[in-house]
């Protein structure tokens, strides 16, 4: 906080680079001197981070107080620096929604404070320049009833590139009760709104609020939760004073495989290989002690016998070399 202004709350943007293990230092990306509220952020396909917020005093659990006014700013390079904020709307608008079609296009809509209208406004070059505010045709809002502090709008975008939209309000053919409305962006014009659930807000005092929204596939989900009557009344406080309520409807749209959360990595344990078994001990058949005898013998005999006739032939071998002596002798 820069200003005198010690309730006012400010939107701040930090960046991880290595999937969340460190952050960068925030950076206060609404240098104006009031509050905010309700900031919404979405990357286009360059890399570029575009966010809005409901620019008003307070900020505190979501809330603020009048006169409120839609702010933008912009980062095209990955957070590196930031644009100045600039106030989008001319008249009160709260409530902002923010989101990019199939062809890049960025739409923000917000709350009419003034009238009852729900108004958008569209950029082709990445939030330099802004269309003219118009008016999203057969819905109207709750200002007239009550000060929806408390509320909130959501967009979503299908795998075709349409933005489904949601709030909460009334058809022109209402006249009693609140409902949750939603209506899709084609890429040049909002479809008629459709009621998606009806709360008979006048006779119980139950209002739907702070309605949001996911696409998985083919299936288009959409949550809010209704703020009972008497909470209203009494401000009673606890679970009994709120109930979440959801819905699920079909759409036509292309469908892709979602990229999958990143897990976190569990510690690698060391798996300790089970002992081997001992192999047991080679047995021998046991050796004959008399076998082993008789063989002995047989050898001790078998060396006795050439013995006997080495000596036998010991006198012819003299007696051969003799002979030759004298023959060479005698020559």
């Amino acid at each position: 906080r820069t200003f005198d202004c010690s309730v006012c709350f400010h939107v701040f943007h930090r960046s991880s680079q290595d999937r969340g293990l460190s952050w960068s230092a925030p950076v206060d990306v609404s240098l104006l001197q009031t509050g905010a509220a309700r900031p919404q952020a979405v990357i286009d396909a360059r890399g570029g981070i575009h966010v809005v917020w409901e620019m008003a005093r307070g900020g505190d659990l979501g809330q603020t107080t009048r006169p409120r006014r839609i702010a933008y700013a912009a980062s095209l390079d990955r957070g590196a620096s930031w644009s100045d904020p600039r106030v989008l709307t001319a008249d009160e608008g709260a409530a902002p929604s923010l989101s990019i079609d199939g062809a890049g296009v960025l739409l923000v809509t917000w709350t009419g404070q003034n009238d009852d209208g729900f108004y958008f406004i569209r950029s082709n070059d990445r939030g330099l320049r802004w269309s003219l505010p118009s008016r999203i045709e057969g819905a109207t809002n709750t200002t007239p009833v009550y000060d929806a502090r408390l509320d909130g709008q959501a967009a979503v975008v299908d795998g075709g590139g349409r933005v489904h939209w949601f709030a909460v309000g009334r058809t022109p053919q209402q006249q009693r009760g609140l409902s949750v409305l939603h209506c899709v962006w084609d890429g040049s014009a909002w479809s008629t709104p459709e009621i998606v659930v009806t709360i008979e807000s006048d006779r119980t005092g139950d209002v739907p609020q702070w309605p949001t929204a996911a696409v998985f596939g083919n299936q288009l989900y959409a949550a809010w939760y209704v703020r009972k009557g008497e909470l209203m009344q009494t401000g009673a406080v606890g679970s009994a004073a709120y109930e979440v309520h959801y819905a699920v409807a079909g759409i036509d749209a292309p469908t892709s495989v979602p990229v999958p959360y990143p897990t976190r990595t569990s510690v690698p344990t060391i798996a300790l290989l089970p002992t081997p078994a001992l192999l047991p001990e080679p047995k021998f058949a046991p050796v004959s002690s008399a076998l082993t005898e008789a063989s002995m013998q047989s050898l001790r005999s078998e060396g006795d016998l050439w013995q006997t006739i080495l000596i036998a032939l010991t006198p012819l071998l003299l007696l051969a070399s003799l002979l030759g002596w004298v023959k060479r002798r005698n020559g």
